[in-house]
């Protein structure tokens, strides 16, 4: 069930709110919100309840025995024993099939022999990326005694599988999202101005989603599934069109996300803060996926040290770091190559930050740099696999003598108003949350307005980007 489709817009939604607003014990409201999540994980699969359920509930013990425990060692043993069952749910369900495909490979190219033919066919669950680092995020903040074990499982099992950031995000963490939840007065008041901010929000997200990543998305997915006839032109365009279509739709749904949380009187995360205005790599991370990127820095960087143990040791955290998250997004050595190409640039800012020069630039130029590295990149992180981004490389240096754009003899001309429009907001337009000030008529009549041009350009078959993480 997708944010933008009908179902979820005109069936789903409308009636969780009609029950949610009628309903007036704290209980029962925090039930609906538990039920309405399951139901609508489970118009996904319901086969994968179960796996949900299981890593929810491993969490709630294991946050309980480790806050009760005195004894050291037995709190890291618990610790292992979540991250272990977390880690292990997501190996086997994502990383398996890559493993074994990875040592054949190896195998195979040092003549050993020693391969296996073993895979599994299973689907990936949607969302268990997001919902396994958001749970783990509670055990380990219980062990380093940075907050207590949560007692009321009803409170526990809504907060890691709220359904407006079950699937891709934000991942919030128990101390932003489930003291909201606990709490009788907030989440049983009836407050319009969280109406009003929640329309803004979901709106401005559904605008993104549909008027401009989907419209450029319908035009260069046929060209990245079929580089081998695309011009050196076209093949440029599919890059930068990808930024723009990954940007728009990933931000678009974070805003849904936040949109919705308003509705139900909760506040999420800011999840991006205008990325490609950044003027170096290290700020792009500061600006990109900031639940993702926060919860590296805190639950991974820092753990392995971060800056605290030399310059030599923090190039091979940051590194480290990029890797593993670049392997969270995807089971593949295109996502290896993102992770080293994010890693190697913040260990090399790193490295110059410590020097004793510097070189002036201009702002803009730094930030179209920045930018155009961040797309280069995003030719791994899009490709299908590391031989269709070598590929898609090739296309774009052939500088073949055929220029013309034959993707508007094929698609829409709407991609190119739709891909400057985007590009224009993505670098001057203030983003979501800097925009929302205060309720107004006219605001009121612009959102009605966006709402109904989304509407006019709603496809069923638009899934969300970062759902097949």
């Amino acid at each position: 069930m997708l944010f933008s489709s009908s179902v979820f817009l005109f069936q789903f939604l409308p009636l969780v709110l009609f029950l949610f607003y009628i309903i007036k014990t704290y209980r029962l409201r925090l039930g609906l919100l538990l039920l309405s999540s399951l139901v609508f994980y489970a118009y996904w699969n319901y086969k994968y309840l179960g796996l949900l359920f299981l890593s929810i509930l491993i969490d709630y013990y294991v946050g309980i025995w480790i806050d009760e425990s005195k004894v050291q060692s037995k709190r890291k043993r618990l610790l292992i024993l979540s991250l272990v069952s977390n880690l292990g749910i997501l190996f086997v369900f994502k990383y398996f099939n890559f493993f074994i495909d990875s040592v054949n490979s190896l195998s195979n190219y040092l003549g050993v022999g020693v391969g296996s033919s073993l895979t599994l066919s299973l689907v990936l669950p949607v969302g268990i990326s997001f919902y396994t680092f958001q749970s783990m995020s509670y055990t380990i903040d219980v062990y380093r005694r940075k907050t207590n074990a949560h007692r009321d499982f009803l409170a526990f099992f809504t907060y890691v599988s709220f359904f407006p950031q079950l699937i891709a995000g934000p991942i919030i963490r128990y101390s932003d999202l489930l003291p909201q939840l606990e709490s009788n007065t907030n989440i049983s008041r009836f407050e319009w101005k969280f109406i009003n901010q929640g329309i803004y929000f979901f709106v401005v997200g559904l605008a993104k989603k549909i008027l401009i990543a989907d419209r450029v998305g319908v035009a260069i997915d046929p060209l990245i599934a079929d580089l081998t006839n695309v011009s050196s032109l076209e093949a440029w365009i599919a890059m930068f069109g990808y930024a723009v279509q990954l940007y728009f739709d990933f931000s678009g749904y974070s805003d849904m996300a936040v949109g919705l949380g308003k509705f139900f009187h909760l506040d999420f995360p800011q999840n991006f803060a205008s990325p490609y205005k950044s003027k170096n790599i290290t700020e792009f991370w500061r600006r990109w996926h900031l639940s993702l990127s926060s919860w590296l820095r805190d639950y991974l960087y820092i753990s392995l040290g971060g800056n605290r143990k030399g310059p030599s040791r923090t190039y091979f955290n940051l590194l480290t770091t990029m890797l593993l998250g670049g392997l969270w997004h995807g089971a593949g050595w295109n996502f290896v190559i993102w992770g080293a190409m994010h890693g190697g640039a913040l260990a090399f800012e790193r490295k110059l930050k410590g020097l004793s020069f510097s070189i002036a630039v201009p702002d803009f130029i730094r930030t179209g740099i920045c930018f155009f590295y961040v797309c280069l990149a995003w030719v791994f992180f899009r490709a299908e696999s590391f031989d269709k981004a070598i590929m898609w490389f090739e296309r774009m240096f052939a500088f073949d003598s055929h220029t013309t754009l034959n993707i508007l003899g094929r698609h829409e001309s709407r991609m190119i108003v739709a891909m400057i429009v985007g590009l224009g907001i993505a670098f001057k337009a203030k983003n979501t949350f800097e925009k929302f000030d205060s309720y107004s008529k006219l605001r009121f009549v612009g959102m009605a307005v966006l709402f109904v041009f989304s509407l006019m350009y709603l496809r069923a078959e638009s899934v969300f980007l970062y759902f097949q993480f």
